[in-house]
């Protein structure tokens, strides 16, 4: 892939953590000797595809159509725009950098062309050929075809052509979850290759989602304790499908088989999620030996769980359960199994959703950390009542948003919080909070405000709404696709509102 042997190629440093791309060299400009480093081992697992990023990089760039280097320019100026925020000691927020990406490199149409016409002329493996032999019935959403993977290839080398710059990024400013920034920016590159409606983002969930369901009766022990620490099948299937798309996919190497690669990684990565995340052993009890004290296997295993202290336990469940009761009576709330199992199937747990919820209730238990004693299905039904008490006071927004879908999720100190303190301050029911309930603790409010984090995790994170229970039972569709999106203003006074309540 590309001639690697001219003094102008990409190369790596000794130690394989770095790429200089020499555009000093290229551009006769010693100034630029301070642009042609990339680090990679911000991320340790890249480090290992030094090799096959820089033959995509050289390739690239050998392309050129123009023969004027104006791949490598692109490159350049790309790095330049990161670097400027850099020098000047200014935040560069992700939505603006993955923006100007996009804008800037990642959806040229030349780099496009010659990433698309490498993987048609080059690819061998003929899965149509392989499905068509195969006389069981395919259900169609798991069938790949050979465009699929194609496409699958054409991103993955677009993931290996841009990951130097990304990881750039990363390396000047504070990202706490890489994964995040690489399954924002990676998944968007799909779209650039589809040609028609396909949607293989979906495609690589139901394949994910489908080896996971099928666990549910070959390890069903293991599912009904992940159960109660809050692990569904759908929150492990998202999980696994966000790990695919930001590590798995970048990996694979072109023209191999990418469904039969796709199947094995799966595979292993479910086996690891049983065996290592949640270790489990075993032991078979003798209810009949005794020991030299005169004890079964059974009558120590009672021992052990007496000395647990359940007295707590049992309180806590008492509370929990009280509360439930009174909020139905109160506000004659009626939860249905059918709608909670709707909630059960189709909730993801995120911290944004967990700090609305918790502040609240703690209102009426005295401690913020006695929801954390529930196991999910507890949760998911105080989640319901949540839900139908913010829309019952009409908070019908903050409703959407606590069952909603987290798209993206970086809690993170938000570049713009002046900008968010700045319109929150001329609402007057801000400054009537700050007087009645913060005001011991005004500086701390004002600098560090549970308000302005509030208000900011929402604004800076992306949710996808989905629909009410009865909604869903008329169209059959859980999620809306459509991104929770309000302005600032209306944001301000629910979340202003919510705080004056609790």
């Amino acid at each position: 892939m590309g001639n690697n042997s001219t003094d102008v190629s990409a190369y790596s440093s000794s130690d394989n953590k770095t790429i200089i791309i020499p555009f000093d060299k290229v551009f006769n400009n010693e100034v630029l000797t301070v642009m042609n480093e990339f680090p990679i081992n911000k991320k340790r697992n890249f480090i290992q595809l030094n090799k096959d990023i820089l033959e995509v990089l050289n390739y690239v760039f050998d392309c050129d159509p123009s023969k004027n280097h104006s791949m490598m320019l692109k490159y350049l100026e790309m790095k330049n725009y990161i670097y400027d925020f850099y020098i000047k000691g200014e935040e560069l927020a992700q939505e603006t950098f993955i923006n100007e990406f996009f804008k800037r490199l990642a959806d040229d149409k030349i780099l496009l062309q010659i990433v698309g016409d490498y993987i048609d002329s080059s690819y061998k493996i003929e899965l149509d050929k392989i499905s068509g032999h195969n006389t069981t019935n395919l259900n169609k959403e798991l069938q790949f075809t050979d465009n699929h993977a194609k496409i699958i290839l054409k991103v993955s080398t677009m993931c290996k052509y841009t990951i130097p710059i990304i990881l750039q990024y990363v390396a000047l400013f504070n990202v706490k979850n890489i994964d995040d920034l690489l399954f924002n920016v990676f998944s968007k590159y799909f779209d650039l290759f589809v040609l028609d409606n396909t949607n293989i983002l979906n495609k690589l969930f139901k394949l994910v989602e489908s080896r996971i369901t099928t666990t549910n009766y070959s390890d069903r022990v293991i599912w009904l304790y992940l159960q109660n620490i809050g692990m569904t099948p759908e929150l492990l299937s998202r999980s696994l499908n966000k790990k695919i798309i930001s590590n798995i996919i970048p990996k694979i190497k072109n023209n191999t088989n990418v469904i039969s690669f796709l199947h094995v990684v799966i595979k292993n990565s479910i086996r690891y999620q049983f065996t290592y995340n949640f270790p489990m052993s075993f032991k078979a009890l003798n209810l009949n030996k005794a020991d030299s004290e005169g004890l079964t296997d059974f009558d120590r295993l009672e021992v052990n769980m007496v000395r647990s202290d359940e007295s707590l336990n049992i309180i806590n469940d008492l509370t929990i359960k009280n509360i439930i009761n009174s909020f139905k009576e109160k506000y004659s709330i009626k939860i249905t199994k059918k709608e909670r199992k709707y909630y059960e199937k189709n909730i993801e747990i995120n911290n944004i959703q967990i700090n609305f919820l918790f502040l609240f209730f703690s209102k009426f238990t005295k401690n913020y950390r006695l929801l954390y004693n529930c196991n999910f299905k507890t949760y998911i039904k105080i989640l319901m009542i949540f839900e139908k008490w913010l829309r019952l006071h009409n908070f019908n927004l903050l409703a959407d948003y606590i069952v909603a879908l987290p798209v993206k999720i970086t809690e993170k100190n938000f570049s713009n919080k002046k900008q968010i303190l700045n319109k929150i301050i001329f609402f007057n029911k801000y400054d009537y909070l700050l007087e009645n309930k913060y005001k011991l603790i005004q500086n701390l409010t004002v600098d560090k405000s549970l308000i302005v984090r509030l208000i900011g995790n929402l604004k800076y994170n992306k949710f996808q709404k989905i629909n009410q229970y009865p909604v869903y039972k008329e169209c059959g569709e859980y999620c809306t696709g459509m991104v929770i999106e309000p302005s600032d203003e209306i944001l301000i006074s629910e979340v202003l509102s919510f705080v004056e309540i609790v």
